[in-house]
C-alpha cells in the first residue's frame, strides 16, 4: 500500500508472474479497484486504531487520577530490579543530599 501511495503505477509495471495470487488474472482496472478498496479499508482500520488508542489513553489517565493504576507494570518492575541490584552492589538506595 505504501509503495502504491508513493508510485501509483507500480502495480501496473509488475509482470503477471510476479503478482500475488490475489492479483493474478485480474485486469489493470480490477487491480486499481482492489487497491483502492484495500486503501480505504486500511484507512478505516487506522482511524479505528486511533480512536481506540484515544479511549485507552483517557482510561489510563482516569485510572491514574483515581490512583488505581497497577504498580506492577514493566517499568516499575525494571526500576525495582535496578534498585535491588544497586543496593546489593553497595550503592545507597536513596541519594543523600550533602
Amino acid at each position: 500500500m505504501d509503495a502504491v501511495a508513493a508510485d501509483s503505477t507500480i502495480l501496473l509495471r509488475l509482470k503477471p508472474e510476479d503478482r500475488t495470487d490475489e492479483l493474478k488474472g485480474k485486469s489493470d482496472e480490477e487491480i486499481k479497484k482492489l487497491v483502492e478498496e484495500k486503501a480505504q479499508e486500511r484507512s478505516r482500520v487506522q482511524q479505528e486504531i486511533s480512536e481506540l488508542n484515544k479511549k485507552r489513553l483517557a482510561y489510563i489517565e482516569e485510572q491514574t487520577k483515581k490512583g488505581t493504576v497497577a504498580q506492577d507494570d514493566f517499568g516499575s518492575a525494571v526500576s525495582k530490579s535496578i534498585r535491588k541490584n544497586a543496593v546489593q552492589l553497595g550503592f545507597d538506595e536513596e541519594p543523600k543530599n550533602d
